[in-house]
């Protein structure tokens, strides 16, 4: 008897959908006034930034907001906890955009 693992045949448990390509991602849906952000970060490691010009970026269509690290500065901790488990107290500030849509307590 083998207990080889490698190279032997699993039997998927997948969901139907998944397996046949019609499964629905994050990335499908489409909402009312739904927004879509990008991140661009520094291509240069540890790189003192001393300034951001966002004028092209604001220009583009279908942007409606850009954000840099000076805009949130003091009004958000970094890293926000998505999720804060039951019992514990959230000591992370409301969101300091109050933007539509952001669920801004």
């Amino acid at each position: 008897m083998s207990n080889k693992i490698l190279g032997t045949p699993v039997k998927r448990n997948e969901d139907v959908e998944f397996l046949r390509g019609e499964a629905k991602f994050t990335a499908d849906l489409t909402l009312p006034g739904m927004l879509h952000m990008a991140i661009l970060r520094s291509s240069y490691a540890h790189a003192m930034i001393k300034g951001i010009d966002t004028r092209d970026a604001e220009k583009m269509p279908g942007v409606v907001r850009v954000l840099t690290g000076a805009d949130i500065k003091n009004k958000i901790m970094p890293l926000p906890c998505v999720w804060i488990p039951g019992g514990v107290e959230s000591h992370f500030p409301s969101h300091p955009l109050d933007m539509p849509g952001l669920g801004t307590s």
